[in-house]
């Protein structure tokens, strides 16, 4: 078999240099050159290496984040791509994220990454890793999120597919929570 043959794939994200990176279900993330038609790189975990992709399996979706970065969507958080230094960093349950799942995600264009989760949507602010979380409580009307089904629109309006339908909303009109200090008397 060649590289791929026993994976599906479950998204695309046309590159910057006539190349296609490939989120697979079994063989990490690979890099499809369209002029020869030929992978030309497959980036594998490697338990020796802690800047190796963070797993082989379920890369679900991806964005770019800059022109030397991607973020990548996995069944253990987000990986993030430095695409000079061929190193990834990884986001997970220890790092703040309510599960590992991450079903999609999305740059906003302000250095924030929103994602779903299983158990609603959530953003990280990519400059100092704050994550902030949003469910039911928040007015999230669905929280069964599907792979891959994410798009920012012309207006930043961001769009979440659900098993219910759509969850849409305006990254900039978000308030963020301010929890009060404690008081001690």
């Amino acid at each position: 078999k060649g590289k791929g043959e026993s994976s599906w794939i479950f998204c695309l994200l046309a590159g910057q240099h006539n190349d296609l990176w490939i989120g697979t279900s079994e063989d990490g993330l690979m890099r499809l050159d369209i002029t020869t038609e030929k992978i030309t790189e497959q980036f594998l975990h490697d338990e020796k290496n802690a800047m190796s992709i963070g797993s082989n399996e379920m890369i679900t979706n991806m964005t770019f984040l800059n022109a030397d970065s991607m973020a990548m969507a996995t069944s253990l958080g987000i990986d993030i791509f430095n695409l000079k230094k061929n190193e990834f960093s990884h986001i997970g349950e220890t790092d703040g994220l309510s599960s590992d799942g991450v079903y999609s995600l999305i740059n906003d264009g302000k250095n924030n990454l929103w994602f779903t989760l299983l158990d609603g949507i959530a953003k990280i602010s990519l400059d100092d890793k704050r994550i902030h979380r949003y469910n039911a409580r928040d007015g999230i009307t669905h929280e069964n999120f599907n792979y891959n089904s994410v798009k920012r629109l012309s207006n930043n309006t961001i769009v979440f597919g659900s098993t219910l339908g759509f969850v849409y909303f305006n990254p900039g009109k978000i308030k963020e929570k301010v929890v009060p200090a404690d008081v001690q008397i």
